[in-house]
């Protein structure tokens, strides 16, 4: 199922679904590890943040519940390029699609995670923000959108979503 991931300038991006299926708006933090992804995601000192994790691939040695920081995970949400289908360590426990479900936890598969994270380069139209501290987010799969937010994916009109962000006290 197709989402979307709206930023607080108003810059969409189409993906793809991956966990649960809710909307969620939160605060956009990155995460550049290349391992570790299950330690992320249960760190309580990301409590009410979406991770972009700008690493290309994300999930595949799945989830070996031992290696948890916490007993469930924090984040908001997960932003990651691509999921890897099956976790391949003998360890895992539970594949990452199906331990953010589990938890109902939403996220976006095949976005641009680097190009969030370096400032505008030709081709390139979107960015983590302007200096101003982190981005606020939004990450809502196809049947929640609505209104305004109806209109073409990957429209680059600003300010077009702030209502949004302001209606949720963030």
């Amino acid at each position: 199922m197709r989402a979307f991931l709206i930023l607080e300038d108003g810059t969409v991006l189409e993906g793809i679904r991956i966990g649960a299926e809710k909307e969620i708006i939160s605060e956009i933090v990155f995460n550049t590890s290349m391992a570790g992804y299950p330690e992320v995601l249960t760190d309580p000192s990301y409590a009410g943040q979406a991770v972009c994790m700008t690493y290309p691939m994300i999930g595949n040695y799945g989830v070996c519940r031992e290696d948890m920081e916490s007993s469930r995970p924090w984040v908001d949400g997960l932003i990651i390029r691509e999921l890897a289908r099956r976790g391949s360590n003998f360890r895992k426990d539970v594949d990452l699609g199906r331990f953010l479900e589990e938890f109902d936890v939403p996220g976006i598969a095949g976005i641009d995670t680097r190009a969030l994270t370096t400032p505008p380069v030709k081709g390139v139209y979107y960015r983590q923000s302007s200096g101003k501290g982190n981005m606020r987010t939004k990450v809502c799969a196809e049947r929640f959108r609505r209104g305004k937010e109806s209109g073409a994916a990957g429209s680059r009109g600003k300010r077009k979503y702030s209502k949004v962000f302001d209606e949720a006290g963030l």
